[in-house]
């Protein structure tokens, strides 16, 4: 949320897209200290390296600047002005950003009492940008990268794929940067749905000739290629940009709720893609992966039809958006391709 709402328009994509990177090169540490057998102590320095890094973020929370939209929110104009010029480096700039902050709000605000609304339930731009929000964070989970990562090690049946497979998903977040700012948020999602979709159907292909039991040989190099392409495809794309967009979309009013309540979503659905993984690999183990290939494609169905691009845009032209979707709706008119 904070990430989405601090950044210039330009650079919202790349501040966004570290968030993955950071969680990506803190999980080659712990598959790299199980490589090998008689090293497995090293754990507890991975847990003491978790524990400092987060006593210094928590530390140097205090250094960073308020949200110039959240101090504007909350009426303290001058605490927004002060973020903005620590922020941007500039009284020009400053002050443009905070002028359109101050009109958005005010007609938002505007709007909101010339109709008396009570909740943030009635503000149009919400159930929408909410929906779209809250398929694209599920579909992250539900398109099995979850389960593919924690259980790498027995599907390949090497450990050493471990850190392997989770460097190449911060290779891959780090080499997106430059793209989503550029391409778009539309362009990178429905191209890593579709490396996803096809990469989850190869894997499902193969275990239809070997078991993840019997993978060895050129059999195991070609199903490890196979997802490290796959979390590869995650990371250019899904990995990122769903928590991209948790700060891009939601109107004022209500970015707090729905940011929470697309997070519980997400935990929720990565505890249940995790949890299914074993049974679901008992049922069909190429079955499994052509089951999370059809998520990636509904995926790509959302992506392409449902997800209007919100690059190169203020959070407030993004809200406008969805107002638009909102007000649609309500009058009878439906959801129409953005």
């Amino acid at each position: 949320l904070y990430l989405g709402e601090v950044p210039q328009k330009r650079w919202r994509g790349a501040f966004g897209t570290c968030y993955q990177v950071f969680i990506c090169l803190g999980s080659v540490f712990p598959y790299a200290s199980g490589v090998k057998h008689g090293i497995a102590h090293l754990w507890r320095y991975d847990a003491v390296g978790g524990v400092a890094l987060s006593a210094l973020f928590a530390a140097t929370c205090i250094l960073l600047p308020e949200s110039p939209r959240h101090a504007c929110k909350v009426g303290n104009k001058a605490l927004a002005k002060q973020a903005l010029l620590w922020l941007r480096g500039s009284e020009r700039l400053a002050e443009e950003e905070l002028a359109e902050i101050l009109g958005a709000l005010d007609s938002a605000q505007g709007e909101e009492d010339a109709n008396r609304k009570k909740s943030v339930l009635d503000e149009p731009a919400f159930l929408p940008a909410l929906a779209v929000g809250l398929s694209v964070i599920v579909l992250q989970q539900l398109v099995g990268i979850n389960s593919v990562i924690f259980f790498a090690n027995d599907i390949l049946g090497d450990p050493r794929f471990g850190p392997v497979i989770m460097a190449s998903g911060a290779i891959g977040t780090l080499s997106s940067i430059p793209f989503i700012d550029r391409a778009g948020r539309k362009v990178m999602l429905a191209t890593s749905a579709s490396v996803l979709a096809v990469t989850s159907a190869t894997m499902g292909f193969i275990l239809c000739h070997t078991h993840v039991e019997d993978l060895s040989g050129a059999t195991q190099a070609v199903a490890a290629v196979t997802i490290i392409v796959y979390v590869l495809g995650f990371a250019i794309g899904f990995g990122p940009i769903p928590w991209l967009l948790m700060g891009e979309i939601f109107p004022p009013t209500g970015r707090a709720m729905a940011s929470t309540i697309c997070t519980v979503a997400t935990w929720g659905a990565a505890w249940l893609i995790t949890f299914t993984f074993g049974p679901l690999m008992r049922w069909s183990q190429p079955g499994t992966f052509w089951l999370y290939s059809a998520m990636c494609v509904v995926s790509v169905v959302l992506t392409v039809f449902f997800l209007p691009e919100t690059r190169g845009k203020s959070l407030e032209e993004n809200v406008e958006i969805f107002r638009r979707i909102g007000q649609r709706s309500a009058a009878g008119k439906g959801y129409t391709r953005a």
